[in-house]
């Protein structure tokens, strides 16, 4: 809760530090994969202006491997889809 609410400085930073630390100790409420995402989808949101490359140096990861960046890019899929068949079907 504290990510949503520091300023973009301190929030990078301790976003940073919760993953390294996530992927360091054992969890036992989540799986640590589920708790990175959902870090990674607080700081994409509030870094909505910045660049996927500049998220994920910000944050020292990948986010492909994410939920909010697959989600993302089916989304983009569908979309490309649903043009495709407005430009077949007029």
């Amino acid at each position: 809760m504290q990510l949503t609410i520091a300023s973009d400085e301190a929030m990078a930073e301790q976003a940073k530090q919760l993953i390294e630390r996530v992927k360091l100790e054992s969890t036992a409420a989540l799986p640590k994969n589920e708790i990175i995402d959902i870090i990674t989808t607080i700081a994409v949101y509030k870094f909505s202006s910045l660049s996927r490359e500049e998220v994920e140096a910000m944050l020292g990861l990948t986010l492909e491997e994410t939920r909010v960046y697959q989600e993302a890019k089916a989304e983009g899929r569908e979309e490309q889809k649903t043009e495709m068949l407005r430009v077949v079907v007029p």
